[in-house]
């Protein structure tokens, strides 16, 4: 199958230009991510690899198709159909409080809500761990994400025509110290993650994966028997395979359970002097 990544989106903004000391802008946005490419840094079974191009798309014949045998074009797993954002700030001259003229307080936020990401229930086959069991989100998703980080500002001028600035820094990330979920299912063969239904690696060889000819089914496993192998598993699929992954022999112990948060709150401070 050829790759796929196809985002369509609509964006509603409002924004209100700087002027009597405040800034506001804010925007919508309903949107949609589907094909089967989650780009150059992956964003399905490998949530641990972050290098480019260092990937498991379509590296092997059954990567691409579902373990139903169809293709496993959906919603990707960055997919988050409604995004609300908003921003602003409030700088404040101290002169309008009768204190020094030098001064100024900057008072600044962000804050953003979304759609949960779909959970996708991924098979190790042929040790590729990035086969998905029947279709992208099929374990729904995770809960909305919101969050809201403050920052504050301090400045002091002083110089021949305020030439120097010393300004003073406090930032506040997860303002309110939420703990939301984000991930679900760990994957045990790796380490990577991943939300793998099954502890064990599948290999598409053997009679009772629908191979027919006389060499393959009595000794599955030579290069002669992936072409009949991965021909039988895309057009028609592995009944076998499928329950031997939903089995509870096969259960991945981690499977479905929850595994990652939001960070928890983050305060920094600086300091910056410029001339």
């Amino acid at each position: 199958p050829l790759a796929q990544r196809q985002y369509d989106a609509l964006e509603f903004k409002i924004d209100r230009r700087f002027a009597n000391n405040f800034f506001f802008s804010a925007n919508y946005t309903y949107s949609r991510l589907y094909g089967n490419y989650g780009g150059l840094i992956s964003s399905d079974e490998e949530g641990t690899r972050d290098d480019p191009y260092i990937q498991r798309y379509f590296d092997t014949p059954g990567a691409g198709f579902t373990l139903t045998g169809r293709p496993d074009n959906g919603l990707l797993a960055t997919d988050r159909p409604n995004v609300l954002k908003a921003f602003g700030a409030y700088s404040l001259p101290w002169d309008k409080i009768g204190l020094w003229k030098s001064h100024s307080t900057d008072f600044q936020f962000f804050y953003t809500a979304t759609s949960g990401s779909p959970i996708t229930s991924f098979v190790s086959v042929n040790k590729n761990e990035q086969i998905i069991m029947s279709h992208r989100g099929d374990q729904g998703r995770t809960p909305w994400f919101s969050q809201t980080d403050f920052a504050l500002r301090h400045n002091i001028k002083f110089g021949r025509d305020g030439r120097f600035n010393l300004k003073f820094d406090g930032d506040v990330i997860n303002l309110f110290n939420q703990g939301i979920l984000i991930n679900k299912g760990i994957n045990t063969l790796s380490g990577q993650a991943g939300n793998l239904i099954a502890k064990a690696n599948f290999v598409p060889t053997g009679a009772q994966y629908g191979l027919t000819s006389p060499t393959c089914t009595v000794t599955p496993g030579y290069a002669s028997c992936w072409a009949e192998a991965y021909r039988n598993f895309q057009a028609n699929g592995s009944p076998v395979m499928l329950a031997e992954a939903k089995s509870a022999a096969y259960r991945n112990p981690y499977y479905n359970v929850p595994y990652q948060w939001q960070a928890k709150r983050t305060v920094r401070f600086g300091v910056h002097f410029t001339f």
